[in-house]
């Protein structure tokens, strides 16, 4: 039929509201090559290009989607079934048949078409699986999250600090006129836009392939993501060195104050504490007991 006469749900929404959270128990317990299985995969088919950025075919798929839903589930009984898949066999596997049923839905265009055609002779997508290849682990992982109607936890991207941290050995490199300066910076820009949440990922995105990215600035990738730093950049740094206040103030405790900071730190842990407070320094006081302090003045 032509778009324009083709048939629409009298009430949208009836039976696609909450597709597929409210279905999942049904969806689970249908043949492989049900309505309802099919009806699943192509949701995440919709996501899946909403993700990889394709707004217009995951909306175009997903309003085919609804309106096939919507116009479905219904007991027929003895009548005869003029549109949509009655609810009885939406559960079993799809016939040829049911083509018929479904094309006739306004927006189930020729595309839509082709996959039920596919699905009921294969019982997979092949565009789906081209996306499923196409998309990081993070998209699926996302997708998964979302057919499942559950909480997507949000795992941390270690590029950004990374690359800050290669960054700044790179200019360590720089003022003592190490070559590898230059190797750090194009590996920078080899790896901007990367998404890395885990050492698999490196492996994953092939990022040994890259141009710019050797071994070596993998090998601290790698213990980045295992260590939160990277060695070479902490042997690099400057000492943090007290400024003279800090000394004076520090060196005017006694052993037991200055144990008792000691006692502290040690149970503190210092790369916690670290991170959150600043680079530690040491010093010997007046009474030749070793201090350990921070950058920042202590009250």
């Amino acid at each position: 039929m032509p778009p324009n006469e083709k048939h629409r749900p009298e009430q949208p929404g009836k039976h696609s509201r909450g597709f597929p959270k409210q279905y999942i128990e049904t969806i689970r317990d249908s043949d492989n090559r049900s309505f309802w299985k099919f009806a699943f995969h192509l949701q995440e088919l919709v996501l899946l290009y909403r993700e990889l950025g394709d707004h217009d075919k995951g909306d175009g798929f997903l309003k085919a989607l609804h309106n096939m839903i919507d116009l479905s589930n219904n007991d027929y009984d003895d009548q005869k079934k003029d549109i949509g898949i009655g609810h009885k066999d939406m559960v079993t596997d799809m016939v040829k048949d049911d083509v018929k049923y479904l094309r006739d839905i306004h927006c189930v265009g020729a595309s839509t078409v082709k996959l039920i055609e596919e699905w009921i002779e294969t019982g997979t997508m092949e565009r789906l699986e081209n996306l499923r290849k196409e998309a990081t682990p993070s998209i699926t992982e996302r997708v998964r999250y979302m057919l499942n109607g559950e909480e997507f936890e949000v795992k941390k991207d270690y590029i950004p600090d990374f690359l800050e941290a290669l960054g700044e050995l790179a200019e360590l490199c720089a003022k003592e006129n190490d070559f590898r300066a230059t190797s750090f910076r194009r590996a920078i820009i080899a790896l901007e836009g990367q998404i890395i949440t885990g050492v698999e990922d490196i492996k994953l995105f092939k990022l040994a392939e890259l141009k710019g990215v050797g071994r070596a600035t993998l090998e601290m990738l790698t213990e980045f993501i295992e260590t939160g730093k990277i060695e070479r950049l902490e042997d690099m740094r400057p000492e943090e060195k007290a400024t003279p206040d800090q000394v004076e103030w520090f060196s005017s405790l006694t052993k037991g104050q200055a144990g008792y900071i000691q006692d502290w730190w040690d149970e503190t842990g210092e790369r916690k504490y670290c991170v959150g407070n600043g680079i530690p320094f040491t010093f010997i006081n007046d009474d030749g007991f070793r201090v350990l302090g921070i950058r920042r003045n202590l009250s």
